[in-house]
């Protein structure tokens, strides 16, 4: 899983690459744990992905955007930047 641009402002794309079809999770957090958008709550087949992350409405800093799927779990960094 990749962000770019990273930092961004005021949006990021998310890529990553499934393997097989699966129910996949993409979640954003902030620093504290919270969660703050779910982008993807749904099953997707295999192959390249890609999602926009608008952050309209969240102040500066850090964030973790967080894949989800039955055979993996990854988490990224990614700053915002006003």
């Amino acid at each position: 899983m990749s962000a770019y641009p990273n930092p961004f402002n005021p949006s990021t794309t998310i890529a990553f690459d499934l393997n097989a079809r699966a129910q996949v999770s993409l979640d954003v957090y902030d620093v504290t744990g919270r969660l703050v958008r779910t982008l993807i709550n749904e099953q997707l087949n295999a192959g390249s992905y890609t999602h926009n992350f608008d952050a309209q409405g969240l102040p500066s800093g850090a964030y973790f955007a967080r894949l989800v799927t039955p055979q993996v779990s990854q988490t990224a960094r990614i700053t915002l930047i006003r």
